[in-house]
């Protein structure tokens, strides 16, 4: 089989099919899997992807046979915890990168460039660079934009056509799904694609956590480029649902001489089940390879290949909650590592957090004692338990702490550390027990 350069298109960056003719033509290797064409697969009237039987048959028996360099997807951060399966009601977590990972892995903390792409300058001067992102070695806010940046930004409107397009595929998703959140749009994730768009760059940042998100929250994203506009570019992620299989170890389906992130990656990240944060970017840049950049954002990012939702009866995971096929918790979002309960749509918040959106801080007497023994300053980058156990060595709290900001309950009111809130007694009642 022909060999091919596959850095001249990184993993999770996908080409319309016109800017794709001529790299077919110098990689006989590429496409050969007989996958239907964006306007094969559309019908005029219609947003919902639909395949022929035929194509599907075709692309099944294909898709052993050769590889495709032109949908791009991921490696996971840490295989031997991604493959081991789904996230279930109420056991949605958050997965941290403890190591360095080939470029292209799009949920990763960190991220080793390939030495072949544009330097990055960091400038932490710049407005953009704020203090919270200083502390996050190569941030993504921290990057100068590129030169040849012409016009950038998400509309309005263009966020509604995103948000109404990942919806309407996730409560279509095939097998059904029973427990797939409602996604929202979030202003904290577009920034930061849209300083990555801004670097009109193919392959994937450095850093980019949300730190009031949580600094060990998993950071999902998606990057095309030079497509005409955002519906184009949801729906060439979506046509990976051609070659998808749940519960099935992808190795099993797709050949070792193609890329498994860059054959489903977009796919299943937007059918994730605990992903209900998406926040995109674009770019137009003048004498660059693809012109237009596009780049989403999704928090909290994928975890399986093989599970990225439970089969069953839509909605069974969230009777109360349904809506339009997914669990809908309205506006709630999470903060600082906290995780949204599909059983409850109400935020289940770590150790060192309370309240409805895990925005109290509520600190320990002191740190753990292995804090600046067993564990240094550096550690608290890149290990979760570290954040946790010494928030103190991390800046997470500062000495002399007042417990849960401070919060007072009134009236015979008791504060339960745990959870930052007042249980109070009666007829009292109210975040403080004031009111009645």
């Amino acid at each position: 089989m022909p060999q091919f350069d596959r850095s001249l298109f990184p993993r999770n960056f996908i080409i319309p099919e016109r800017r794709r003719t001529n790299a077919e033509s110098m990689f006989p290797s590429m496409n050969n899997m007989n996958i239907p064409r964006p306007h094969e697969t559309f019908g005029p009237e219609r947003s919902q992807i639909s395949v022929a039987p035929e194509h599907q048959s075709q692309n099944r028996e294909r898709i052993s046979q050769t590889s495709s360099g032109n949908l791009f997807g991921f490696e996971p951060t840490d295989r031997a915890q991604f493959g081991q399966g789904f996230f279930k009601p109420d056991q949605i977590q958050n997965m941290t990168s403890q190591t360095d990972v080939p470029f292209g892995n799009w949920n990763s903390q960190r991220w080793s460039s390939n030495p072949r792409d544009v330097s990055f300058n960091i400038d932490l001067k710049l407005a953009t660079c704020t203090e919270e992102y200083q502390k996050l070695p190569n941030h993504t806010m921290c990057l100068a934009d590129k030169a040849n940046l012409n016009v950038s930004g998400v509309s309005d409107s263009d966020q509604a056509e995103i948000v109404r397009l990942h919806n309407e595929f996730r409560g279509t998703v095939m097998p059904e799904a029973s427990d797939i959140f409602t996604m929202k749009w979030d202003d904290r994730l577009a920034i930061v694609a849209q300083k990555w768009a801004n670097q009109c760059s193919r392959h994937h940042d450095r850093m980019r956590t949300v730190p009031s998100l949580g600094k060990h929250t998993l950071i999902g994203q998606n990057l095309a480029g030079g497509f005409s506009n955002w519906s184009s570019v949801i729906k060439e992620w979506w046509t990976e649902n051609v070659i998808w299989r749940y519960g099935i170890e992808p190795s099993t389906y797709i050949p070792e001489t193609s890329d498994v992130a860059e054959t489903i990656g977009h796919y299943i990240q937007m059918t994730y089940n605990a992903t209900y944060l998406v926040g995109c970017g674009f770019a137009y840049c003048d004498e660059s390879q693809f012109e237009k950049y596009y780049v989403c954002n999704y928090a909290p990012g994928l975890r399986s290949y093989t599970h990225p939702f439970t089969v069953g009866e839509r909605c069974q995971a969230c009777p109360h909650w349904c809506r339009d096929g997914k669990c809908d918790c309205g506006g709630r979002v999470c903060n600082n590592g906290g995780t949204l309960s599909m059983r409850t749509c109400q935020c289940e918040c770590g150790p060192l957090y309370a309240g409805p959106s895990c925005d109290i801080l509520r600190c320990p007497f002191h740190d753990h004692p292995d804090c600046g023994v067993k564990y240094q300053k550096d550690h608290c980058v890149v290990l979760p338990e570290v954040n946790q156990d010494c928030p103190y060595m991390c800046d997470r709290c500062a000495q002399g702490h007042v417990l849960c900001g401070g919060r007072i309950c009134f009236n015979g009111g008791v504060l339960k550390e745990t959870t930052c809130q007042c249980s109070c007694s009666p007829p009292f009642a109210g975040e403080t027990c004031e009111g009645k």
